[in-house]
């Protein structure tokens, strides 16, 4: 008896979004399509999830990508990219529009306020 497969998008910080199957309990994962077969091409700034203080001393998320080609201990301008809202939230995903900044030798920061969606008004964590 068949036990099925289950089918997902599947993205991350580095990787675009593809069509993925699985069985049922998320074991052999197989990529299906290759929708932007350009992006194994691109050099990716690299990005990851931050916290930091703000001004009231309670912690804020953020994802911060670099610029590529960053080098620790270089100075390297920053963008503050705030999404829309309230009501939205920036995944840690590929995005075209972050890597031509980044690429421009930009850092960005693209914050997580209070209000976004799945943070609410109260910070979530503890402080």
């Amino acid at each position: 008896m068949s036990r099925g497969r289950i089918a997902f998008v599947g993205e991350g910080p580095a990787e675009a979004p593809e069509i993925n199957v699985a069985a049922p309990d998320g074991s052999g994962i197989r990529k299906v399509t290759d929708l932007v077969p350009e992006a194994r091409e691109w050099e990716i700034g690299e990005s990851s999830v931050i916290r930091f203080k703000s001004f009231d001393g309670k912690t804020v998320e953020g994802i911060l990508v670099k610029p590529r080609g960053y080098r620790a201990g270089k100075r390297w301008p920053l963008l503050v990219y705030p999404h829309g809202g309230p009501q939205w939230r920036d995944p840690n995903v590929l995005l075209d529009d972050r890597q031509a900044y980044a690429a421009e030798g930009y850092a960005l920061l693209l914050p997580q306020f209070r209000g976004s969606t799945g943070y609410g008004d109260a910070c979530p964590w503890p402080t």
